[in-house]
């Protein structure tokens, strides 16, 4: 059997969605050897092919009504429905194809996300413990945030000052204390001494090249990473332990 002859029998037992000479080629060029029916079929999961005119009139139809299921996947698996039904493409076939208690369609992933901050935005609504239109026109990360305020509205006044002092002082350190980076791996000098004599030499931040440091490069790293972060590098405790003080003139 021909090739064309295989890919014509593709079309009419597999593919018919697919059937537009336009496909041949690409088709035809990404089949594996030999040309059989299953490879024709891998070979159109890898392209982005044309669909016929009566298959996509129908599917346009169909998503105009039904929007969450707008996806490619549906779409192969609508066609394919109604293939195996011998049903001709139309809107109202489609239709029962989702009507069908065993479709195959699913909502896209747009579709999941929006069912997603609806249910979130209905467990805030219940919380305030009243419903109106207005809330649902309002964004959700502020509407997070009116939520918020009843919550801490609805506490007690000693829990409400409580949570606020603890708030303020988080807040307070968050801005006064930042968190800082990591020391790196390597570090480039920038006070060449005997032991770094070249200018902008970079090192391994190990601990016995950080103590060879001079005073201007360590105060750089302490400024940049935190002390807490330099006395882990070098081994240094909390509570004092002999043989893990280290002392630094600066």
């Amino acid at each position: 059997m021909s090739r064309t002859t295989m890919l014509e029998k593709f079309y009419t037992e597999r593919r018919p969605w697919l059937d537009v000479m336009a496909n041949d080629s690409f088709i035809l060029a990404n089949c594996r050897q030999p040309v059989c029916l299953a490879h024709l079929e891998d070979a159109c999961s890898g392209l982005d092919l044309l669909i016929a005119p009566d298959y996509q009139n129908a599917w346009q139809e169909f998503v105009a009504l039904n929007p969450d299921y707008n996806d490619t996947a549906n779409r192969n698996c609508a066609f394919q429905w109604l293939h195996e039904g011998l049903l001709v493409p139309s809107v109202d076939n489609l239709c029962d194809c989702l009507d069908d208690p065993k479709t195959p369609l699913r909502p896209n992933a747009q579709a999941c996300a929006a069912a997603q901050r609806n249910a979130e935005r209905q467990q805030l609504i219940n919380f305030i413990g009243k419903e109106s239109p207005h809330y649902w026109n309002i964004p959700l990360d502020d509407f997070k945030a009116i939520a918020e305020n009843v919550r801490f509205a609805r506490l007690p006044k000693e829990e409400t000052r409580a949570e606020l002092r603890a708030t303020t002082k988080a807040n307070f350190d968050a801005l006064t204390n930042p968190a800082k980076p990591p020391l790196p791996a390597t570090y480039r000098v920038t006070v060449p001494n005997k032991h770094f004599p070249q200018p902008y030499e970079v090192i391994e931040l190990t601990r016995a090249n950080f103590m060879r440091l001079e005073k201007q490069d360590i105060r750089i790293l302490i400024n940049g990473h935190g002390s807490q972060a330099i006395d882990e590098m070098l081994g240094v405790v909390p509570r004092a332990q002999v043989g893990t003080t280290v002392r630094i003139n600066l």
